[in-house]
């Protein structure tokens, strides 16, 4: 309906939706997926609010969105660095464009979803929704002062779209080296750190909550982070098979 122009269909098929939904808020029910629920509700909310052109619900729907999708994320054993949520950072930067945002934030906001999408396992070989204007605008910017860096930008952006073959083939000897018992268990160890430090990151400001306390321990995390992702960079198997983003100055570096 939404993609008619039908926005008075659109928006009677969302309030059903939502009416289906809230019962659905019980601890009786496993949240993560209610949360993810909860999240395509208010994503829809903000593609209706955007095309009506109500750029501060659009954009306040997408954020309560976002929360909510990696808050089941977490829930659900993952990251909150999940390709979904990637994507879904896209079309919010998306809307900040069309909103007319100042140049710098929509900038950052395409920047931070991009570089989650690049490190997010995304394998599924299509351009999400959004990428191809990031690099439209990348392309229309021609001030001298931002020349080289939207040419990085627009380098990494394209690397977000992954072969399925070759992620396959990552995937494959990633098994490989995560078959070792030692890096492998670090390999765990990340992702589990990971986990924690996102779900404090949402913890941080709720009421009753020791916020430097959790604090404290979110960069305590960071640390042990940090440590481990530099000896598993020290580690020349792990490394070979390792599918972050080059830049043009390493890619220039290999040639």
């Amino acid at each position: 309906m939404l993609n008619l122009g039908d926005f008075e269909g659109s928006e009677r098929t969302l309030a059903a939706a939502e009416r289906a939904f809230a019962p659905l808020k019980t601890d009786r029910i496993d949240q993560g997926s209610v949360l993810w629920l909860q999240a395509r509700l208010l994503s829809q909310r903000g593609r209706i609010a955007a095309r009506k052109r109500d750029w501060t619900t659009a954009v306040a729907s997408y954020d309560q969105a976002l929360d909510a999708l990696t808050q089941s994320s977490i829930a659900t054993d993952g990251t909150g660095s999940e390709p979904a949520i990637a994507e879904m950072k896209l079309e919010r930067a998306a809307v900040l464009a069309a909103q007319g945002a100042p140049v710098e934030t929509v900038r950052a906001a395409y920047s931070e979803a991009v570089d989650l999408l690049t490190t997010s396992s995304n394998s599924a070989g299509m351009v999400p929704e959004g990428l191809e204007r990031y690099l439209a605008l990348l392309m229309e910017d021609t001030r001298p002062e931002v020349r080289a860096d939207n040419q990085e930008r627009f380098f990494l952006a394209l690397q977000a779209v992954g072969e399925p073959a070759v992620a396959r083939q990552l995937g494959k000897l990633q098994s490989v080296v995560t078959a070792s018992p030692e890096v492998g268990a670090k390999v765990r160890a990340r992702s589990d750190l990971e986990r924690q430090i996102t779900a404090l990151r949402y913890q941080i400001g709720e009421e009753g909550a020791d916020d430097s306390v959790l604090d404290s321990r979110r960069q305590q995390l960071e640390g042990q982070l940090l440590s481990l992702n530099t000896e598993l960079a020290g580690n020349q198997r792990f490394s070979a098979t390792n599918d972050t983003p080059a830049t043009i100055a390493e890619v220039r570096a290999a040639l």
